[in-house]
């Protein structure tokens, strides 16, 4: 038997130990260039910061085995079985995540729920979960959290028709203002009243507020108001929703509905797709939502 039929499977030992074992049908050869190769294009910008090729080699080895080790633990105290994985899928997930900081928790802890759902699910889209968490940064994960709202449930009560609830929702809610303010209730009352409405409709499990406002005019004035949503825009400016829209994680839903010369309303919100769903979940705590 040749060598290279000697080279078989990718095996990531997930135990406990402080080591992590890969073998491959790509030779160890080709692999030592591989990372050799990415050092050597990197090396200007990490000796500026005092690391060596070295350095970021062992880098790269300390986070796979701290993530290994966190999908592991994660699996033991669940009672979740260890499967193997596909080649095709555990490889990219390891080269990508190699490349995170050891530091950066949020990361780390996604990597190790994309591995560990990449054991325990043959459905999922793991490879491209890998390719799109390679592209983020905490900042998106705390969007994607806010906006999912876990803490309050699971993804199967999440919102995922949101634009066909505001095309039916929103021209009852400024026919129903109209009607407020030629019986000459207060606009402020008028428009608090329009938030509360609002918010009940848009931020659900799935969905978030970003912006809002509306203009009333009753008997004796006409106001515009900016509407309380909630959201943290200085916390999630919108070229994060940008990004993650352009990567099919959510949609950016707007709307303007109004009467002429008596009440309107603009909104801007996010909604989560259902493959935004599946990588949330899978990053978040392992689960494919599919089952």
């Amino acid at each position: 038997m040749s060598d290279e039929a000697k080279k078989s499977n990718i095996n990531v030992d997930l135990g406990l130990s402080a080591r992590a074992e890969i073998k491959g049908e790509v030779p160890s050869t080709s692999m030592g260039r591989l990372v050799d190769a990415l050092t050597d294009a990197i090396r200007p910008f990490t000796e500026a910061r005092g690391l060596r090729a070295d350095q970021v080699r062992l880098q790269r080895e300390d986070v796979l085995i701290k993530i290994a080790e966190r999908a592991r633990s994660r699996m033991a105290k669940e009672s979740e079985r260890v499967s193997p994985i596909p080649l095709r899928v555990l490889q990219p997930i390891l080269e990508k995540a190699s490349l995170t900081d050891p530091d950066d928790e949020p990361l780390v802890e996604t990597w190790a729920n994309i591995l560990r759902s990449a054991s325990k699910n043959e459905r999922a889209n793991h490879i491209i979960f890998a390719d799109i968490l390679s592209k983020v940064d905490v900042s998106h994960l705390e969007l994607l959290k806010c906006i999912c709202k876990p803490n309050e449930g699971g993804a199967a009560d999440a919102c995922l028709d949101l634009q066909s609830d505001l095309r039916t929702f929103l021209p009852d809610l400024v026919r129903d203002s109209t009607q407020k303010a030629s019986r000459g209730e207060r606009s402020g009352d008028i428009a608090d009243s329009m938030r509360e409405d609002i918010r009940k409709i848009v931020d659900r499990r799935g969905s978030a507020l970003v912006a809002a406002g509306a203009n009333i005019r009753t008997r004796d004035e006409d106001r515009y108001f900016e509407l309380a949503t909630g959201f943290h825009i200085d916390k999630f400016p919108e070229d994060l929703g940008f990004a993650l829209e352009s990567l099919n994680i959510l949609r950016i839903a707007e709307f303007d509905e109004g009467i002429i010369g008596k009440t309107s309303i603009w909104l801007t919100a996010y909604q989560m797709t259902l493959f935004g769903l599946q990588f949330f979940y899978a990053g978040y705590d392992g689960t494919d939502i599919y089952r």
